[in-house]
């Protein structure tokens, strides 16, 4: 039994959020809707991996500066040839979607600032955990946040996107203020699942919770070996970042036994 402190701290995440469109134009919303679009899209792929079925759910995307002052790509986007608002909160199913031409675009923060934690309240094992994520807690995420959905805006606003795009279905044109765009991203974002750094990385238990060997401070023969090490959220997705600790684990570990 070791007493770290550490353990459960430095909560980070990606945070997202997305505007949806109705579309002039058909969308995968018209394909998946129709018997015989969903046949076309499974014998596409079956038949020679092609079709909408072998793409990632995110048509285009791409790191970009949310305003010409940041230095640096700060905001990752998302373009989504479907929509579907009906679906129930806190879930993710993107099978049921809206019966009409739709589309979104999503934003979400490559280095939020915002810290939460993970601890237990109980004695228990079979209790849940307290999952504290306390995202849009630091100003440098309100600002980026503000900046990024109206980043979405103006790219909407191009005659390009304006000649493809109906309306604006949600949050809809009537927001325009800063506090409102911002008060609607507090209301309807969400976890970009990429949830770490509870068990990071360092040399020293003050600040950390295992070792450059993924050993726990103060403890032997035990190791953490997944995302909550990370000392650092990475700027995108986090799954290519998880396999390489995996892989390293995996090299400590066959390196110790022998």
């Amino acid at each position: 039994m070791k007493n770290l402190p550490q353990v459960g701290r430095n909560l980070k995440d990606h945070l997202g959020i997305s505007y949806y469109y109705k579309s002039k134009i058909k969308t995968l919303n018209n394909q998946f809707n129709s018997i015989i679009g969903r046949i076309q899209a499974g014998l596409a792929y079956l038949l020679v991996r092609r079709g909408p079925i072998s793409t990632s759910i995110n048509q285009s995307g791409g790191f970009v500066r949310s305003s010409s002052e940041r230095d640096y790509p700060n905001v990752q986007l998302y373009l989504q040839a479907l929509t579907y608002l009906d679906s129930p909160s806190g879930t993710r199913p993107v099978i049921n979607l809206d019966r009409f031409s739709g589309f979104s675009i999503g934003t979400s923060q490559c280095r939020p600032t915002s810290r939460g934690r993970v601890f237990i309240e109980s004695e228990f094992l079979y209790d849940p955990p307290i999952i504290q994520p306390d995202y849009l807690s630091t100003q440098h995420d309100l600002d980026e946040a503000t900046e990024s959905v109206r980043l979405i805006r103006q790219i909407a606003s191009t005659k390009s996107m304006r000649s493809v795009i109906e309306c604006e279905i949600r949050p809809g044109e009537s927001l325009q203020s800063d506090d409102e765009l911002l008060e609607d991203y507090r209301n309807r974002s969400d976890t970009v699942f990429h949830p770490s750094c509870t068990c990071r990385i360092g040399k020293k238990a003050t600040y950390s919770v295992v070792n450059p060997r993924l050993l726990v401070h103060g403890l032997e023969n035990v190791r953490v070996i997944d995302a909550s090490v990370f000392p650092v959220l990475p700027s995108g997705n986090i799954n290519a970042t998880a396999i390489m600790v995996g892989e390293k684990g995996s090299d400590l570990i066959r390196a110790d036994a022998r």
